[in-house]
């Protein structure tokens, strides 16, 4: 089996392995066998560079021999005759330097090194997560995160108050640790004088999940929130370009032209100075130690929250320092590095690396840190030898490593210069300092997410991927050292004003002192760090009297809650005022204080007015958990010290409080959509297109959703070509306000920033409580914080939790303001009257039928699961009916070609219960087509008889129907083009819309009323009435569609109380032929109107100008139905 010993001496076990070139490495690192050197690397120097010391403010620097960017690392150990030439020049050179005035000093440039990476292969199982305790409850079991186990990292959560959010735990954000190591994986980045492509590391930088990262503010980044400045250029005139998050001292230290009058460096290359990404991602595992998120739930095992540190708050300062690609630094480069951490006002830095020798300059540079209050932590070395330099120096805190049977770990430098030791381990069987016989109770070493290069052969950098990242373990007190830097950085989160002598005191009087040989502290100092204890000496320290809270209601007597309960509690402090004090709830599955399931929204401290006193309460919103029994903790804090208290168990039974329907929608701006339920609590809505009317592609926007309603848009992307003038859509939506037994309902805030620090955009949605299979998940946004066209992806959906990401349309640059996502999840759902799995849909149709039919139009939701195709797409669906519909995955056809791979597509329908009354409305029409839009759509397309309500223009016209939806109609005033200029002005259009549900014959009767639908052409049509009349009705009709292009309109002749004849009638007079295609006419006949009344007047074509018109009173209307007024005339020429 082969593994990768990297080449440092940073702190893992490795022997001392001289190479002739940092590209060799892995090729060194492929044997299987391992040893363990017995004295100090020595005095490895570089053959390229040395260091001068200048007696100007120029300090040290190194002074390189060629401009050349090196591609290899040319050192002392460099075996053969050119090595012996190289070093000789070299010395020539250095003595120039020593002979002149302005010099202090001249020194070789030193190497320090890490050790090896190693994947503890025994024990890397599929879940890392580990907190699983013993039978006394205390116990730390096996598991990869046993070490902070150990070293009471549990116990100082509690103090900090972790378990209930306290913004103490963790740390402070004020605090700075700069990293001095091989960089962070923390953006994306193409760099031209390394030559990488840099993507962050998803386990520190997953959304909302990101460190507290440096940030210089006085660089302004060119995109903001967040982003790093590219413009290679030193806005704060600092010295140094582009560091808005931190620095690579290689890059500064190789670029700084020092006496050297063509620059090595062209602006474009040393713009990446203020680019300190990881290329061997030692560095993002040391930084992963001091600050990722905590995580002590049980979650999924590709879950890099699982991945913990004792200080996620604190200000990481990555400083990248190595020689690209390797595990390497030199003593010029290391100056640089501190002297940035200096300028950055740092509080600690952690420099996990060794090397064998006094190096003068490089230890004026760290009494410098020194005496500007930095404390300085560095591993001791992995030799079994000597303790290592810079940690050998006395301003330096020198940590070993210590194992899970608490004796030194076999590898870890020792001797007077070491102050602590932190928990590591020795390694596996295959990787230890002692025989294969030998096991461990506890893990191999410690855990963290971080790049599998650490752990593979085929990172060598002649084209391995630096870009992907993994799970594993590492051995060596390079990760000894960051344990303590975190832990200064907690300190001085409690007590900034301490200084480094009380700073080394705190550590040193709370370590463990039983670990190793009783009295001896060569071996390991003053004993192991525990965090526990130094938390619990900073409590007494400060004086504080623990915070007391007992939780009163509920008390587990068949206590039951629906959507809301009122929690009851008593609250006491003996010495903290009201004002300082804090109070969290948290819903939890039982009574172990172990983890809870989540915040209890409505008991969060910003919900409660008073914590101290008897009978204190706060509401608790339980509509986004799933019923069940469950236990409320409640935990209260003062400013240093938590305690928490469990109620009885309640019964959660929310009610399934949901809503749907289909609205009609438009781009012309925001519609209301009233609930016809009642909700105490703002639902979430989901929302999608479900049946179009117009072939553009089109987006559903939703906003300001209330208790009452939402609102709703439609949107084009005009990015791509599109003109945003579309056509009325029907969407359909679903509003749910409570998680029951069948559904899980919740929101997530998502944002998109394609150069910050997760450029991807998934993150995780964790279920409050897991599903028995996998359940349908839907999503759509609640509200438009962002300009930018967007919508959401989902993929990867368990049980327990799903992926979802925030796209914006083609076209658009990508980044996006943070939005508030609804999300449903539902196993199966009763409220559903048809539902469905598509497991194979692409860009081409398919039909999807209900089974049986429905009896009605139903509101359908689809959502796409998967993330199969790699262009964008939405679910497209159309010709909707009781029946079923037809979907697809649409792509935007004007950016990106037309064809998509396979996705799987859940959906729902619900029959909504029609309104089957008529609808009347009056709209302003001119020549032009105008669409009149239902507030919803009708179950099936309606019946529109409509006529002109006045006479502004004085040209002869008629209406015009062009159009019918089941949701919208399109109509315009027509004049007959063959005796008028066609140009009309606006007039008021009077229509009357109802749907004929009985499509068996087009007819239904209601209330003395018949409508109906006929097809008719030129030639007359006989139309019988479904039921006859007792008298002859009053027949109105009006033409549906325009499928003949000449002007027309309806004529009717023979009304009987049967039946009557219609046709389409063109006027020959005027010049048209008298031909006209089939036209779809609606008709209706009053006998006796269902609203109004109705009647016949003769008129006869006399007189001139206002002799023309009649005066009708209410005995002799033609037919009013109040908006409409419509009529029917036949000329006698």
């Amino acid at each position: 089996m082969k593994y990768l010993y990297a080449l440092l001496s940073f702190l893992m076990i490795v022997p001392f392995v001289p190479v002739t070139e940092v590209r060799a490495q892995s090729e060194e690192a492929s044997g299987s066998e391992f040893s363990i050197s017995s004295a100090p690397a020595g005095a490895e120097k570089s053959l390229d560079s040395f260091v001068v010391t200048f007696k100007d403010e120029r300090g040290s620097k190194a002074v390189h021999l060629s401009g050349d960017v090196p591609d290899t690392l040319r050192t002392s150990e460099t075996p053969g005759f050119f090595a012996a030439a190289m070093e000789s020049g070299l010395e020539r050179k250095m003595d120039e330097y020593r002979r002149r005035d302005d010099v202090a000093s001249v020194q070789p440039n030193y190497i320090y090194r890490t050790a090896a990476w190693k994947v503890d292969f025994a024990n890397e199982v599929a879940n890392p997560w580990d907190y699983g305790m013993g039978p006394d409850g205390n116990s730390p079991l096996s598991g990869q995160h046993w070490y902070y186990e150990l070293g009471g990292i549990r116990g100082m959560w509690y103090e900090q108050g972790c378990g209930m959010g306290d913004p103490d735990c963790g740390g402070d954000p004020d605090v700075t640790v700069a990293v001095i190591d091989t960089g962070l994986a923390f953006e994306t980045y193409t760099a031209l004088l390394r030559g990488d492509s840099y993507a962050p590391f998803p386990g520190m930088f997953d959304g909302a999940k990101r460190i507290s990262l440096y940030e210089n503010i006085g660089e302004e980044p060119t995109d903001p929130s967040p982003n790093k400045n590219v413009n290679k250029v030193d806005d704060d005139s600092n010295g140094y370009r582009d560091d808005y998050n931190g620095l690579d001292a290689w890059v500064y230290d190789f670029c700084y032209p020092v006496e050297v009058d063509d620059p090595p460096c062209t602006n474009q290359e040393w713009g990446d100075e203020g680019h300190p990404n990881d290329d061997v991602g030692h560095g993002t595992f040391v930084t992963g130690l001091i600050t990722t998120l905590i995580d002590d739930n049980n979650n999924s095992p590709v879950d890099y929250d699982n991945s913990i540190s004792p200080a996620h708050n604190v200000t990481i300062l990555p400083i990248k320092a190595n020689f690209p690609q390797s595990n390497s630094f030199s003593t010029s480069s290391l100056i640089a590095a501190i002297d940035y951490a200096i300028y950055a006002d740092a509080d600690v830095i952690n420099m996990s690396l060794s090397g064998g020798i006094d190096d003068s300059a490089l230890h004026a540079k760290i009494q410098e840190a020194d005496s500007a209050g930095i404390l300085v932590v560095a591993a001791s070395g992995n030799n079994n030898s000597a303790v290592g330099y810079p940690a050998r120096y006395s301003e330096v805190f020198a940590v070993g490593a210590v194992n899970s049977n608490k004796s030194r770990s076999c590898y870890s430098n020792y001797g007077a210069e070491l102050d602590v030791v932190a928990y590591v381990e020795d390694g596996d069987d295959t990787f230890s300092c002692y025989s294969a016989s030998r096991t461990f109770g506890k893990g191999t070493a410690v855990w963290q997410g971080s790049f599998p290069c650490f752990f593979s052969d085929t990172c060598d950098g002649l084209g391995g991927d630096f870009l992907n990242f993994s799970m594993g373990h590492g051995v060596g007190t390079s990760f000894a050292a960051p344990q303590v830097a975190a832990l200064a950085a907690v300190i001085l989160s409690f007590e900034p004003g301490f200084s480094n002598a009380q700073l080394r005191s705190y550590i040193e009087d709370n370590a463990d002192n039983s670990v190793g040989i009783a009295g001896d502290d060569v071996l390991t100092g003053q004993g192991a760090i525990n965090f526990n204890d130094v938390m619990e000496d900073i409590n007494g320290l400060q004086g504080d009297g623990v915070p007391s809270i007992t939780v009163t209601d509920p008390v587990g007597d068949n206590d039951s809650a629906d959507t809301t309960y009122t929690v009851t509690w008593d609250g006491t402090d003996p010495d903290t005022a009201e004002g300082s004090m804090r109070l969290n709830f948290f819903l939890d599955s039982d009574t172990s204080m172990v983890s809870y399931i989540a915040p209890l929204p409505g008991c969060q401290d910003a919900d409660i007015s008073t914590v101290l006193g008897s009978g204190q309460t706060c509401t608790a919103n339980l509509s986004g958990f799933p019923n069940g029994t469950y236990y409320l903790l409640g935990c209260i804090r003062d400013a240093f010290s938590t305690s928490c208290d469990h109620s009885g168990s309640l019964t959660v039974g929310n009610s399934d409080v949901s809503d749907s329907g289909i609205t009609m929608a438009t781009v012309d701006g925001w519609k209301t959509v009233n609930f016809s339920t009642s909700f105490s609590t703002p639902p979430v809505v989901i929302a999608n297109v479900s049946d179009e009317y117009g072939s553009d592609m089109v987006y559903v926007e939703v906003r300001n959703v209330t208790t009452g309603s939402f609102e709703v848009l439609l949107r084009e992307n005009t990015r791509t070509g599109y003109n945003n003038l579309h056509t009325p859509e029907e969407v359909s939506w679903f509003a749910v306000q409570n998680s029951t037994d069948e559904i899980q309902v919740g929101t997530v805030d998502i944002e998109r920033n394609l150069s910050g620090f997760n450029p991807d955009g998934w993150i995780w949605v964790d279920f409050p409580v897991a599903f028995a299979t996998t359940p349908d998940v839907y999503v759509t946004a609640q509200e438009q914080a962002g300009g930018d066209l967007e919508y959401a992806d989902i993929r990867n959906v368990s049980t327990t939790r799903f992926q979802i990401r925030m796209e914006e349309a083609p076209g658009y640059d990508g980044n996006h303001w943070p939005e508030t996502y609804g999300w449903v999840a539902m196993e199966s759902y009763s409220g559903a009257d048809r539902s469905g799995t598509l497991s194979a849909v692409n860009h081409n149709w398919q039909t999807v039928t209900f089974s049986p039919a429905l009896t009605y139009l139903p509101a359908v939701i689809a959502e796409i699961q998967s993330e199969n195709g790699g262009d964008s797409a939405q679910v497209d669906i159309r010709n909707l009916s009781s029946t079923g519909f037809q979907i697809r995955v649409e792509e935007d056809p004007l950016y990106y070609d037309p064809f998509h791979a396979n996705e799987q597509i859940k959906w729902f329908a619900i029959e909504q219960t029609p309104d089957l009354s008529y609808l009347l409305g009056t709209t302003s029409v001119t020549h032009n087509k105008n669409t009149v839009v239902f507030d919803k759509p009708f179950p099936v397309t309606p019946a529109i008889i409509a006529d002109i309500q006045t006479e502004n223009g004085g040209d002869t016209s008629e209406v015009d129907i062009h159009q019918v939806w089941r949701g919208a109609f399109t109509l315009r005033i027509e004049e007959d083009p063959k005796l008028w200029d066609g140009g009309h002005t606006a007039e008021t259009v009077g229509y009357l819309a109802y749907p004929l549900m009985d499509t068996a014959d087009n007819q239904e009767i209601y209330s003395g009323t018949e409508f109906g639908f006929t097809s008719a052409n030129q030639n007359w049509v006989p139309v019988t009435f479904e039921s006859s009349f007792s008298s002859v009705p009053k027949i109105f009709a009006t033409i549906q569609t325009e499928f003949g292009s000449d002007t027309a309109e309806v004529d009717i002749r023979n009304i009987t109380q049967t039946g009557f004849e219609v046709r389409v009638e063109e006027d020959v007079f005027a010049g048209w032929d008298g031909n006209h295609a089939f036209e779809r006419i609606a008709w209706a006949a009053f006998e006796t109107p269902f609203n109004g009344d109705a009647g016949l007047v003769s008129l006869e074509l006399t007189g001139i100008g206002n002799n023309r018109w009649v005066t009708l009173d209410g005995s002799t209307t033609l037919m009013r139905m109040d908006p409409l007024a419509v009529r029917r005339l036949s000329f006698t020429r």
